[in-house]
Formats: C-alpha cells, sequence, structure tokens
C-alpha cells in the first residue's frame, strides 16, 4: 500500500516537466518591462513607528512651552532658560524633519503633492485670518510674507509645492541650496525678521534632509536608538557652544547645522526609547499636532491675561496645559460642526 503512493507514474513526470519548460518559454518570450522607479516608502521600515509621532508630539508640545514662557522669560529660573533655549535646536528642525520624512509617498505623485501644498496654504490664509481677528495680527503682510509664528506651516505649503521639481533632481541640487540659504541667514547676510522669517530661512533645510535621508536615519534609529541618540546628543551639546562662539565673534556659522542634526537624531533617538506608557500619548499629541500648533497661537494672549498674577513658572505650566488643551478642543467642536475647514482645504464637487 505504501509503494503505490511513493511510486509516481513517469508520464505524470514528463508532463509536469512539459509544463514546467512551456511556462518558461511564454516567460521569456515577452518582451522585457521597462525599469520601475523604485518608490522611496518601499525602504521604510514597515508598520507604523509610534516613536515618530512621539517625537512629533514632544516637539509640538516645546513650541507651546516656549511661546507660553517668552512673555516672561526675564522671570524664569536660569535652569530653565537654559533648556528652553538649548530646545531651540531640537523643536522645529525635528519637527521639519519629520514633516519631509513623512512626505515621502508623495514623490512619486504629484497630484497628492500639490494637493496638500494647497491644503497647507489654505490652513495658513484661514489662521492667518483668525489671527487678524482674535489678536489684531497684519492681515494684508502676513497673507504676503510669513512673519508670524505660523511660519511653520507656510514653510509646509512651499515644501510640500516643490516635491514635483525634487523628484526630478538630485538630491544635491536641492540640498545645496537650502544649506547655503541657512547658512547665509545664520551669518546673517539676508535680512528677515527674527522671530519668523529668520527661522523660515535657517530652518527649511531640515524638511529636504527628512526627504531625501529620513528612511536610512530612521532604520538606523530602529535598529539602535540608544547607541545613536548618545551620539545624537553629545554632538548637540558639545557642538553648540562652539556655534555660539562662532557665530557671535567670527560671524561665520560653523556648526549650526550639525547641531540641530544631532538635535534631530537624539529627539527621534530619545522618541524611540521611550516606553509604551509614554510613546502613546505623546503619539496621540504627535497625531494631533496640526491643531495645537495653530489652535494655541490664537490663545496665548486670553491666557496670559488669566495667568497674569501667577508666578511666572505657573503662569508658563498654566498657558502651555491650557493652550495645548484648548487647541484640541477647538479641533474636536469644529469637526463637530462641520467647520473642518478650518484645518482642511474644502473640495471642490
Amino acid at each position: 500500500m505504501l509503494s503505490s503512493f511513493a511510486i509516481v507514474p513517469s508520464s505524470i513526470v514528463k508532463l509536469g516537466c512539459v509544463r514546467r519548460v512551456m511556462a518558461c518559454d511564454r516567460t521569456q518570450s515577452k518582451p522585457p518591462s521597462a525599469p520601475q522607479l523604485r518608490r522611496p516608502e518601499e525602504g521604510q521600515p514597515s508598520g507604523r513607528i509610534h516613536g515618530i509621532d512621539a517625537a512629533r508630539g514632544a516637539a509640538a508640545l516645546l513650541v507651546v512651552l516656549m511661546h507660553a514662557s517668552l512673555p516672561v522669560i526675564e522671570e524664569l529660573p536660569t535652569p530653565f532658560v537654559w533648556f528652553n533655549w538649548a530646545a531651540g535646536g531640537v523643536r522645529m528642525p525635528l519637527l521639519l524633519f519629520l514633516s519631509g520624512y513623512l512626505a515621502q509617498s508623495m514623490l512619486l505623485n504629484e497630484r497628492r503633492a500639490l494637493a496638500r501644498a494647497a491644503n497647507m496654504a489654505w490652513v495658513y490664509v484661514v489662521w492667518t485670518v483668525v489671527g487678524w481677528v482674535t489678536n489684531g495680527w497684519d492681515l494684508p503682510t502676513l497673507l504676503l510674507v510669513p512673519r508670524s509664528a505660523l511660519w511653520f506651516i507656510w514653510a509646509l505649503a512651499f515644501a510640500a509645492a516643490t516635491l514635483p521639481l525634487a523628484r526630478r533632481l538630485l538630491a544635491w541640487a536641492v540640498l545645496v541650496p537650502a544649506i547655503l540659504v541657512s547658512l547665509a541667514s545664520y551669518a546673517g547676510m539676508i535680512p528677515a525678521d527674527p522671530a519668523t522669517t529668520e527661522h523660515l530661512l535657517r530652518q527649511l533645510v531640515f524638511f529636504y534632509v527628512g526627504l531625501y535621508f529620513g528612511p536610512a536615519m530612521v532604520r538606523a534609529l530602529v535598529a539602535q536608538p540608544i547607541r545613536l541618540a548618545a551620539i545624537g546628543l553629545a554632538v548637540a551639546v558639545f557642538a553648540l557652544p562652539v556655534d555660539v562662539w562662532s557665530r557671535e565673534v567670527l560671524n561665520v556659522p560653523v556648526l549650526a547645522l550639525p547641531q540641530r542634526l544631532g538635535g534631530v537624531v537624539a529627539g527621534l533617538g530619545l522618541a524611540l526609547c521611550l516606553p509604551g506608557r509614554m510613546t502613546r500619548p505623546l503619539a496621540w499629541f504627535g497625531q494631533h499636532s496640526l491643531p495645537i500648533y495653530v489652535g494655541h497661537l490664537m490663545l496665548l494672549v486670553p491666557l496670559g491675561v488669566i495667568f497674569a498674577g501667577a508666578p511666572p513658572m505657573v503662569r508658563v505650566l498654566g498657558v502651555t496645559v491650557m493652550a495645548t488643551g484648548l487647541s484640541l478642543v477647538v479641533h474636536r467642536v469644529a469637526l463637530a460642526v462641520r467647520l473642518d475647514a478650518l484645518y482642511h482645504r474644502p473640495r471642490l464637487s
């Protein structure tokens, strides 16, 4: 009985060989297909990396903390002032780097990239009008030049609009001009508003660093987060005094960009090292970073009035928590009453 199952008739074997040969002939007879352009996202780690959202959430909260501390910066404890100042090399570079990394999927879809640019331009205009109504912003000027804290939204619109061009050019053809503009701004060669436009000129380069090198950097950080975070932190810390000295004494930004790139690596690496109980809430904030960013700017003035009599640190922490929470409440209410046009460009039917 066993031998009847073990012995296969030779005719069946021959038939199988013939079929395999015919299949190979059909495959080889087809004309060779055109080479496929490798999609950038194919090189990214599979699955959603919550550490990326957590890093974005932490950076957004640091932005709110910084804005809340500006009115009373001279009254705050020196360690906090130093921390806030040092975090300036991490906050916006990290947000722009992650925005560039997440824009990878739009490189091969020009329509999606331009839709993203139009959406960010819409958000910039809408919240500029809101700032004009609530805080008396100079509307005509701000619609033309990003001279408000909404410069980050303007930068995202501009960067998304350049994605079709960035796809057609070599990485260095995009990065070198962005680096030169950044260094020229750090050296004081490009006149700009120090609180807004200057940040745009100096830090937009990190979007393109994330766009071109983000996948490789994220893969490396996922594999060795502690080691690379320590290296990035060491670069950021030791390069900081050299950067300050070279810019103030020599007026040459020797280590401005490496120092901030070290901060990006350290910030993202630390976020990837966090335990799940800390990653999840920060990731949730990261997934809502847009309503936090645009919303808190409109709440700083009224909340500052409410906390006017409080001790400086209580005021800063209170404004930070309230501005973040109320921004999310406004977002939730806006979606509930179908005012999502505050955050998304209406689709034309």
